[in-house]
């Protein structure tokens, strides 16, 4: 029979202090983390690839045709080159999308690891800060869809 050892907590220091190694481990911790909160993002992403690269090609389909390849074409269609250039433009959206849509959770991840080592006049701008971004990363979103829908190019 195969015992599963339980990884237990470590006591708290009441200084704070850790060593180079301890740091270390946290902050591998931190990176598996926010590697699979994107990931899971990803998956997000790949499911609703479709609707993501209609808003992406926008900008694309609203340039006149003459200058769209093929010229005069009534089509709107992404032209790939190479035998994977298809799957390589899905997974990077899927991945774009993902860290984006879950950017608060892993922007959270990292502001978990800095603020342990922060002094108390330094943590009392935490919560100011953390609203801020949080704030940030909404009003990016909405303004960025809306230029992306818009058309960047004016041709």
């Amino acid at each position: 029979m195969v015992r599963l050892r339980l990884r237990s907590r470590r006591r708290r220091n009441p200084e704070g202090r850790m060593s180079v190694m301890s740091h270390l481990r946290e902050l591998r911790r931190r990176i598996v983390i926010i590697l699979l909160i994107i990931a899971a993002g990803a998956v997000v992403g790949w499911i609703f690839y479709d609707p993501i690269l209609t808003i992406l090609k926008h900008p694309y389909c609203s340039v006149p045709a003459s200058h769209r390849f093929p010229p005069n074409s009534t089509d709107c269609e992404l032209i790939f080159t190479a035998p994977l250039d298809g799957f390589t433009t899905r997974l990077k959206v899927s991945v774009i999308a993902g860290a984006v849509l879950t950017a608060p959770l892993w922007l959270y991840q990292i502001w978990a690891f800095i603020t342990p080592g922060l002094r108390k006049n330094e943590r009392r701008y935490t919560p100011d800060l953390r609203c801020r971004v949080d704030r940030a990363v909404r009003r990016g979103r909405v303004p960025g869809l809306r230029r992306i829908g818009q058309g960047a190019c004016r041709c």
